[in-house]
Protein backbone atom coordinates (compact mmCIF):
# COMPACT_ATOMS: atom_id res chain seq x y z
CA UNK A 1 0.00 0.00 0.00
CA UNK A 2 3.08 2.31 0.48
CA UNK A 3 4.22 1.69 -2.92
CA UNK A 4 0.60 2.42 -4.60
CA UNK A 5 0.95 5.86 -2.47
CA UNK A 6 4.03 6.84 -3.20
CA UNK A 7 3.34 6.35 -6.81
CA UNK A 8 -0.13 8.28 -6.93
CA UNK A 9 1.99 10.91 -4.69
CA UNK A 10 4.34 11.22 -7.28
CA UNK A 11 2.60 10.55 -10.14
CA UNK A 12 -0.34 14.06 -9.30
CA UNK A 13 3.07 15.87 -8.28
CA UNK A 14 4.59 15.90 -12.08
CA UNK A 15 1.12 16.40 -13.08
CA UNK A 16 1.04 19.30 -11.12
CA UNK A 17 4.37 20.73 -12.31
CA UNK A 18 4.08 19.97 -15.98
CA UNK A 19 0.59 22.91 -15.22
CA UNK A 20 2.45 25.13 -13.60
CA UNK A 21 4.82 25.46 -16.57
CA UNK A 22 2.57 25.44 -19.21
CA UNK A 23 -0.51 27.68 -19.27
CA UNK A 24 0.06 29.46 -22.13
CA UNK A 25 -0.01 26.66 -24.40
CA UNK A 26 -1.91 23.88 -22.20
CA UNK A 27 -0.95 20.97 -23.91
CA UNK A 28 -1.38 18.89 -21.07
CA UNK A 29 -4.39 16.25 -20.20
CA UNK A 30 -5.67 13.53 -17.81
CA UNK A 31 -7.67 10.46 -18.09
CA UNK A 32 -8.84 7.95 -15.11
CA UNK A 33 -9.99 4.49 -16.17
CA UNK A 34 -12.06 1.84 -14.42
CA UNK A 35 -11.86 -1.50 -16.14
CA UNK A 36 -13.71 -4.39 -15.02
CA UNK A 37 -12.63 -8.04 -16.27
CA UNK A 38 -14.64 -11.24 -16.37
CA UNK A 39 -13.16 -14.53 -17.29
CA UNK A 40 -15.30 -17.12 -19.48
CA UNK A 41 -15.26 -20.53 -20.63
CA UNK A 42 -12.69 -21.99 -23.06
CA UNK A 43 -10.31 -19.18 -22.58
CA UNK A 44 -12.63 -16.09 -23.16
CA UNK A 45 -12.80 -12.91 -21.31
CA UNK A 46 -14.95 -9.70 -21.46
CA UNK A 47 -13.84 -6.44 -20.41
CA UNK A 48 -16.01 -3.25 -19.81
CA UNK A 49 -14.08 0.25 -19.48
CA UNK A 50 -14.96 3.33 -18.77
CA UNK A 51 -12.87 6.68 -19.29
CA UNK A 52 -12.84 10.14 -18.84
CA UNK A 53 -10.41 12.80 -20.13
CA UNK A 54 -9.99 16.26 -19.66
CA UNK A 55 -7.82 19.02 -21.66
CA UNK A 56 -5.81 22.47 -21.36
CA UNK A 57 -3.85 21.58 -18.74
CA UNK A 58 -6.90 19.32 -16.81
CA UNK A 59 -9.02 22.42 -16.99
CA UNK A 60 -12.24 21.77 -19.90
CA UNK A 61 -13.83 18.54 -19.82
CA UNK A 62 -12.85 16.37 -22.98
CA UNK A 63 -14.24 13.28 -23.93
CA UNK A 64 -16.53 10.55 -22.05
CA UNK A 65 -15.81 6.85 -23.18
CA UNK A 66 -17.02 3.22 -22.94
CA UNK A 67 -15.85 0.26 -24.21
CA UNK A 68 -16.85 -3.53 -24.33
CA UNK A 69 -14.45 -5.85 -25.49
CA UNK A 70 -14.09 -9.97 -26.09
CA UNK A 71 -11.00 -11.64 -26.27
CA UNK A 72 -10.50 -14.74 -27.13
CA UNK A 73 -6.25 -16.09 -25.56
CA UNK A 74 -5.47 -19.25 -28.41
CA UNK A 75 -2.60 -20.32 -26.23
CA UNK A 76 0.16 -18.41 -24.01
CA UNK A 77 1.86 -16.54 -27.01
CA UNK A 78 -1.16 -15.39 -29.65
CA UNK A 79 -4.50 -13.30 -28.15
CA UNK A 80 -7.56 -12.50 -30.34
CA UNK A 81 -9.73 -9.71 -29.51
CA UNK A 82 -12.66 -7.18 -31.00
CA UNK A 83 -14.69 -4.01 -29.59
CA UNK A 84 -17.01 -1.59 -29.70
CA UNK A 85 -16.50 1.78 -28.53
CA UNK A 86 -18.87 4.84 -27.71
CA UNK A 87 -17.46 7.87 -27.41
CA UNK A 88 -18.80 11.31 -26.23
CA UNK A 89 -16.39 14.46 -27.65
CA UNK A 90 -16.71 17.72 -26.23
CA UNK A 91 -17.11 20.00 -29.31
CA UNK A 92 -17.17 23.81 -30.10
CA UNK A 93 -19.81 24.50 -32.64
CA UNK A 94 -20.67 27.96 -33.94
CA UNK A 95 -23.82 28.29 -36.09
CA UNK A 96 -24.15 31.43 -38.61
CA UNK A 97 -27.11 33.40 -39.80
CA UNK A 98 -27.14 34.38 -43.46
CA UNK A 99 -25.80 37.32 -42.65
CA UNK A 100 -22.86 36.20 -41.09
CA UNK A 101 -23.24 36.91 -37.79
CA UNK A 102 -23.25 34.11 -34.75
CA UNK A 103 -26.51 32.76 -33.70
CA UNK A 104 -25.37 30.18 -31.72
CA UNK A 105 -22.20 29.43 -30.54
CA UNK A 106 -21.83 26.60 -27.87
CA UNK A 107 -20.30 23.22 -27.26
CA UNK A 108 -21.88 20.12 -27.86
CA UNK A 109 -21.48 16.60 -27.00
CA UNK A 110 -20.41 14.51 -30.28
CA UNK A 111 -21.08 11.09 -30.51
CA UNK A 112 -18.32 8.77 -32.54
CA UNK A 113 -18.91 5.11 -33.24
CA UNK A 114 -16.02 2.74 -33.20
CA UNK A 115 -15.18 -0.85 -33.78
CA UNK A 116 -12.13 -3.00 -34.24
CA UNK A 117 -10.12 -6.22 -34.63
CA UNK A 118 -7.39 -6.85 -33.11
CA UNK A 119 -4.54 -9.93 -32.58
CA UNK A 120 -1.24 -9.26 -30.28
CA UNK A 121 1.88 -11.89 -30.21
CA UNK A 122 3.62 -12.52 -26.59
CA UNK A 123 6.88 -13.42 -25.64
CA UNK A 124 8.65 -13.59 -22.34
CA UNK A 125 12.48 -14.25 -21.22
CA UNK A 126 14.18 -13.48 -18.13
CA UNK A 127 11.25 -11.51 -16.37
CA UNK A 128 10.88 -9.66 -19.74
CA UNK A 129 7.93 -9.74 -21.84
CA UNK A 130 7.56 -8.34 -25.53
CA UNK A 131 4.09 -8.08 -27.37
CA UNK A 132 3.21 -6.59 -30.80
CA UNK A 133 -0.35 -5.76 -31.32
CA UNK A 134 -1.99 -5.32 -34.92
CA UNK A 135 -5.46 -3.45 -34.48
CA UNK A 136 -7.66 -2.59 -37.43
CA UNK A 137 -10.21 0.43 -35.88
CA UNK A 138 -13.19 2.10 -37.65
CA UNK A 139 -14.91 5.22 -36.65
CA UNK A 140 -18.22 6.79 -37.99
CA UNK A 141 -19.76 10.09 -36.30
CA UNK A 142 -21.36 13.16 -37.74
CA UNK A 143 -19.87 16.82 -37.45
CA UNK A 144 -21.39 20.23 -38.73
CA UNK A 145 -19.91 21.30 -42.34
CA UNK A 146 -20.70 24.95 -43.12
CA UNK A 147 -21.51 25.72 -46.72
CA UNK A 148 -22.07 28.70 -48.61
CA UNK A 149 -24.31 28.71 -51.91
CA UNK A 150 -24.46 32.50 -52.84
CA UNK A 151 -25.12 34.72 -50.02
CA UNK A 152 -26.67 32.54 -47.65
CA UNK A 153 -24.53 29.77 -45.10
CA UNK A 154 -26.23 26.30 -43.97
CA UNK A 155 -24.59 24.39 -41.90
CA UNK A 156 -25.88 20.67 -42.21
CA UNK A 157 -24.75 17.20 -40.14
CA UNK A 158 -22.31 15.27 -42.43
CA UNK A 159 -21.37 11.55 -41.91
CA UNK A 160 -17.88 10.83 -41.74
CA UNK A 161 -15.60 7.98 -41.63
CA UNK A 162 -12.25 7.07 -40.24
CA UNK A 163 -10.08 3.71 -40.70
CA UNK A 164 -6.89 3.28 -39.38
CA UNK A 165 -4.19 0.35 -38.84
CA UNK A 166 -3.19 0.63 -34.79
CA UNK A 167 0.30 -0.98 -34.33
CA UNK A 168 2.03 -1.40 -30.89
CA UNK A 169 5.26 -2.39 -29.49
CA UNK A 170 5.45 -2.92 -26.26
CA UNK A 171 8.73 -4.00 -23.64
CA UNK A 172 7.44 -4.60 -20.16
CA UNK A 173 9.72 -5.83 -16.59
CA UNK A 174 8.05 -7.32 -13.86
CA UNK A 175 10.30 -6.25 -10.92
CA UNK A 176 11.39 -9.21 -8.61
CA UNK A 177 9.71 -9.88 -5.29
CA UNK A 178 7.35 -7.44 -5.70
CA UNK A 179 3.98 -6.71 -7.05
CA UNK A 180 5.50 -3.49 -9.29
CA UNK A 181 5.83 -3.54 -12.97
CA UNK A 182 7.27 -1.38 -15.76
CA UNK A 183 6.93 -0.84 -19.92
CA UNK A 184 7.16 1.08 -22.79
CA UNK A 185 5.87 1.26 -25.41
CA UNK A 186 5.39 3.00 -29.43
CA UNK A 187 1.95 2.76 -31.16
CA UNK A 188 2.01 4.40 -34.78
CA UNK A 189 -1.59 4.84 -36.54
CA UNK A 190 -1.63 4.20 -40.11
CA UNK A 191 -4.84 6.46 -41.62
CA UNK A 192 -5.92 4.09 -44.55
CA UNK A 193 -9.11 5.73 -45.97
CA UNK A 194 -8.39 9.39 -46.64
CA UNK A 195 -6.22 10.89 -49.09
CA UNK A 196 -5.49 14.44 -48.02
CA UNK A 197 -4.20 13.14 -44.81
CA UNK A 198 -0.58 11.68 -44.59
CA UNK A 199 -0.44 7.89 -43.80
CA UNK A 200 1.16 8.06 -40.72
CA UNK A 201 -1.22 10.76 -39.54
CA UNK A 202 -0.45 10.21 -35.47
CA UNK A 203 0.62 7.74 -32.98
CA UNK A 204 1.60 7.47 -29.12
CA UNK A 205 4.82 7.03 -27.24
CA UNK A 206 4.61 5.97 -23.92
CA UNK A 207 5.37 4.66 -20.59
CA UNK A 208 4.12 3.57 -17.12
CA UNK A 209 3.89 1.42 -14.28
CA UNK A 210 1.25 -1.33 -12.89
CA UNK A 211 0.81 -2.72 -9.04
CA UNK A 212 -1.19 -5.56 -8.12
CA UNK A 213 -2.56 -4.84 -5.24
CA UNK A 214 -3.85 -8.57 -5.18
CA UNK A 215 -5.92 -11.17 -7.26
CA UNK A 216 -8.70 -9.10 -8.19
CA UNK A 217 -7.24 -5.39 -8.11
CA UNK A 218 -4.90 -3.54 -9.91
CA UNK A 219 -3.56 -0.02 -10.54
CA UNK A 220 -1.90 1.69 -13.22
CA UNK A 221 -0.12 4.90 -14.24
CA UNK A 222 0.97 6.12 -17.53
CA UNK A 223 2.19 8.72 -19.51
CA UNK A 224 1.97 9.13 -23.09
CA UNK A 225 3.49 11.57 -25.78
CA UNK A 226 1.10 11.78 -28.71
CA UNK A 227 2.36 12.54 -31.85
CA UNK A 228 0.12 14.27 -34.74
CA UNK A 229 1.29 15.00 -38.73
CA UNK A 230 -0.97 18.19 -39.04
CA UNK A 231 -0.09 21.26 -37.22
CA UNK A 232 -1.69 21.16 -32.99
CA UNK A 233 -4.58 23.06 -32.68
CA UNK A 234 -6.24 23.80 -29.61
CA UNK A 235 -7.75 21.76 -27.52
CA UNK A 236 -5.52 19.04 -28.74
CA UNK A 237 -3.72 16.98 -25.91
CA UNK A 238 0.47 16.42 -26.64
CA UNK A 239 0.92 15.13 -23.49
CA UNK A 240 -1.52 12.48 -21.40
CA UNK A 241 -1.36 11.52 -18.19
CA UNK A 242 -3.43 8.05 -17.29
CA UNK A 243 -4.66 6.73 -13.66
CA UNK A 244 -6.30 3.42 -14.24
CA UNK A 245 -8.23 0.81 -11.77
CA UNK A 246 -8.39 -2.41 -12.97
CA UNK A 247 -11.50 -5.39 -11.40
CA UNK A 248 -10.74 -9.05 -12.32
CA UNK A 249 -12.92 -12.43 -11.85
Amino acid sequence: MRRIILLMIAFIGLSAMVYSQNQEDKPYGGETLIEIRKKLPKKYTIVLEQGLRYRNNFEDYDRLSTRIRLDKKINKHIKLGAYYKLVYRDKFYSKHTESGRISLDTNYMQPRHRMAVQASLYYGFNGFEISLRERLEASIWERYKRHRPGSVIIDTLLLETKIELRSKLELSYKIPKTKLGLYAFAEPYLHLNRDDTPLLSRGNLGLGSNYRINKSHRLTAQYRYRYRAREVEINDITHLFTIAYSFRF
